[in-house]
């Protein structure tokens, strides 16, 4: 199974909660609680994929998820630089840095059958 660190999973679990539907995030809720193998423990290899595969729903929910959370933490971005604010700047950076790592992971990921492309 897909095993993500304890910092990656809280930011699924908050852009899953602030930008899916009800539906989404019961079923994130459900996938999640039937599987407490998602969350890393020490000492194990962020590639041990083991023999389990992520559920393609659960693929779109979580990427759709970063997507949006990402496109509303660019604006802040946006917003911090015009008003010189380079701490800000700097936060945002760092998250949007973590999200894509999130994204890059997700993608590499093995699924359960393949993802629709467009």
């Amino acid at each position: 199974m897909v095993a993500f660190s304890r910092s990656s999973l809280r930011l699924l679990d908050s852009a899953v909660t602030q930008f899916t539907d009800d539906n989404r995030r019961k079923r994130w809720a459900a996938w999640k609680q039937d599987h407490p193998e998602i969350e890393r423990e020490p000492g194990v290899h962020w590639s041990h994929w083991g023999e389990q595969r992520l559920p393609s729903d659960i693929v779109e929910t979580a990427l759709l998820a970063l997507d949006r959370m990402a496109t509303c933490l660019r604006s802040e971005r946006d917003r911090a630089w015009s008003n010189n604010l380079e701490d800000e700047v700097s936060d945002l950076d760092n998250e949007l840095s973590h999200i894509h790592s999130i994204e890059r992971f997700i993608h590499d990921a093995p699924t359960e059958r393949p993802r629709r492309v467009g």
